[in-house]
């Protein structure tokens, strides 16, 4: 397993960078109620009503959207979708694309199988006590990576207390200095300061040499002799690989990959997307949504 460690290359995926739509009212579907709607000329409305009555909705009611809408009260999940296929509609979408968006969320909200993976003593951002946990998968050669974790920070300070973030180490073999450049982040983790080398090393993903590292090191203020012997200590490497072993259990094939309390998330990387996914997470804990109000309504 250990020489699996650099085995998988990096991916980004197909990343859609789109905002959603209102949330979910009470009563039957209005006009009112997908206010995008305003905004799409007749032929994008066409689409729209094609695509309500062949999608097949995955809340309390199981029949396509349109159905669904026209209920009394209107299912909220499908008044949801509804808004977020108007939406990306009103941004010249493709229709693929969107169905592919609705069917992972119906495949998130359905999923029961969930990844075992250590949060003990991982890079953690937030209320340590938090009962809804994103493990990111990355490594600091991925500038997807680094695109990802400011968010994540976002999103858990926006969470009150009910979000954390934890950072799970999966170096790639494609990427010459990978697994240098996490031993220096779990060297800083041992003194405390991993999220200011990780802001670091994303900051320049190109210069992350050992003198680079030890520069990075001095400049955070970490005690230099601890951090050159750990930074050359197997026990370091030995937690970077159990994460990556971790990873390729859980179905990791490349970075960054996010996980909502284990459940494998392969939705758009935005603030939109993810804080839905998680509010769906909540209200299956029994939970209260830790980001009410309109979250896909610009």
């Amino acid at each position: 397993m250990k020489n699996m460690v650099f085995s998988i290359c990096c991916i980004a995926g197909i990343v859609f960078l789109y905002s959603g739509l209102s949330p979910a009212e009470e009563g039957a579907a209005e006009p009112d109620s997908i206010p995008i709607i305003a905004r799409l000329n007749q032929a994008q409305r066409t689409d729209l009503d094609g695509l309500l009555k062949d999608i097949t909705n995955y809340g309390v009611c199981e029949e396509d959207l349109s159905t669904c809408l026209n209920k009394k009260p209107a299912d909220p999940v499908a008044l949801k979708n509804a808004n977020i296929i108007a939406f990306l509609i009103s941004k010249g979408v493709k229709e693929e694309h969107i169905r592919r968006i609705i069917s992972e969320k119906a495949k998130f909200a359905k999923e029961t199988k969930r990844a075992q993976l250590t949060v003990q003593g991982r890079p953690t951002d937030g209320n340590p006590q938090a009962p809804i946990v994103l493990a990111d998968f990355a490594e600091f050669k991925c500038p997807f990576c680094g695109e990802l974790l400011p968010l994540l920070h976002r999103i858990v300070s926006a969470s009150n207390g009910m979000v954390r973030a934890v950072f799970k180490h999966f170096p790639l073999k494609s990427h010459k200095g990978s697994l240098l450049s996490s031993c220096a982040a779990e060297a800083a983790h041992r003194q405390g300061k991993f999220w200011e080398m990780a802001a670091l090393l994303f900051k320049d993903m190109n210069n992350q040499e050992r003198e680079h590292l030890e520069a990075h090191a001095g400049s955070i203020g970490l005690d230099m002799n601890r951090f050159k012997t750990d930074l050359d200590d197997q026990a370091v490497v030995k937690v970077i690989e159990r994460d990556k072993e971790e990873g390729l259990a859980a179905g990791v094939s490349g970075t960054p990959s996010l996980y909502i309390n284990g459940k494998a998330y392969n939705l758009p990387r935005h603030g939109s997307f993810i804080k839905d996914a998680i509010n769906e997470e909540a209200a299956s804990m029994g939970l209260n949504p830790p980001f009410p109000g309109n979250l896909f309504a610009e």
